[in-house]
């Protein structure tokens, strides 16, 4: 006999049920529950997408657990150059049903349009105190990512960043890499300059 599935595009596959046909296979029609609605600019980049309908669950400053159902929805803006410069993410709406949640993310660029700074959404530690991940990144001369940073509490010194260092050959391939708790990890290349082995050396 033939088949009726349904798929309800949350969970996939729902089940089956016999049509009293056969061969054909006749799906059941259901109203699409994943609609995704996006906004351009006059460039015709994405300055916003909404997904319909999403759950959430949020504890308040207060304790309180906020559950409910509103749109999912990133904001984005851009720099001179067209690349994105801060992105705005929806989490949840409080109690109140007008105050929104968002995480911001910054990104910063050199005058080669390459990131050289984040900094991610921020939230308070478990000492009270309010952070905001930063990573920066730091290029040599041919454009090979020299050094990635972590930054740690204090912005004014690198005592306290994880800080993981990239060495190159005169190809300006990989050759070595120096994590941030100085664990070294070497690369030997093949005669077609593919990487042949990866050692890694803990020295820390």
């Amino acid at each position: 006999q033939g088949v009726v599935f349904e798929d309800n595009f949350q969970g996939g596959l729902t089940g089956w049920t016999s049509s009293g046909a056969s061969p054909v296979i006749q799906p059941v029609v259901v109203p699409p529950d994943r609609v995704t609605e996006t906004s351009l600019d006059r460039l015709g980049r994405a300055t916003e997408k909404r997904l319909k309908d999403v759950e959430y669950e949020y504890v308040q400053a207060d304790g309180e657990r906020v559950k409910g159902k509103t749109d999912s929805a990133s904001s984005y803006q851009y720099n001179g150059l067209g690349l994105v410069k801060r992105i705005q993410e929806r989490v949840a709406q409080l109690a109140d049903g007008t105050t929104n949640v968002w995480n911001t993310t910054d990104l910063e660029y050199d005058q080669l349009g390459r990131e050289v700074r984040r900094q991610a959404p921020g939230y308070v530690d478990h000492q009270g105190d309010a952070v905001r991940p930063t990573s920066e990144i730091v290029y040599d001369g041919l454009g090979n990512v020299k050094r990635r940073i972590e930054r740690g509490s204090d912005s004014a010194s690198e005592a306290d960043d994880r800080i993981t260092k990239f060495q190159y050959d005169v190809n300006g391939t990989l050759s070595q890499q120096i994590d941030a708790e100085l664990n070294v990890t070497d690369y030997a290349l093949d005669a077609s300059g593919r990487t042949a082995r990866k050692t890694v050396r803990a020295v820390a």
